[in-house]
């Protein structure tokens, strides 16, 4: 049980389910107000983060593997036995850049005619299914005219890194 919350609900303590079937269990765990409360509080680790930026934006998985590089995490190569780092391990100001440069990339394959539009930031909002921006983040998207670099800050932006 603690692993699954650890994996779907965050760092903190776990609500008190139990059980062995693994969708009851699972199901528990996300009925629950604690649930509930750790919105926005996990954080995607670099290959959550790629393949969905990949699986919004319609693209073709071609090309990842330098991205995935270059974010640190590596499919079936950890760096360790013990896995990768967890949680606030991947916010820091060097994968803040490296998701910037990968958003750019990703960014210059995708389809942005959506994003043109006066309603820009809600357009982008949705693509990426991100609940709402902060106040930081809007201003700063809303500032951004070109609809490219305007994806690639939105999947650069603390809202898409955590969910």
């Amino acid at each position: 049980m603690s692993r699954l919350w650890a994996r779907y609900g965050g760092p903190g303590p776990a609500p008190a389910v139990t059980g062995r079937d693994t969708t009851a269990l699972l199901k528990a765990i996300c009925t629950t107000p604690e649930f509930a409360a750790t919105a926005g509080t996990l954080v995607k680790q670099p290959v959550e983060w790629l393949i969905g930026a990949v699986r919004q934006l319609g693209l073709e998985p071609d090309g990842v593997e330098p991205i995935l590089r270059a974010l640190g995490q590596m499919p079936l190569r950890p760096p360790s036995v013990g896995g990768w780092p967890e949680g606030a391990a991947w916010l820091t100001t060097s994968s803040t850049l490296t998701r910037l440069r990968a958003g750019q990339k990703l960014a210059a394959r995708a389809d942005v005619d959506g994003l043109t539009g006066s309603d820009r930031t809600e357009a982008l909002a949705a693509l990426l299914a991100v609940d709402g921006w902060s106040d930081r983040t809007h201003a700063a998207l809303t500032a951004t005219k070109d609809p490219r670099r305007l994806l690639a800050l939105g999947l650069a932006s603390p809202e898409y890194a955590v969910h």
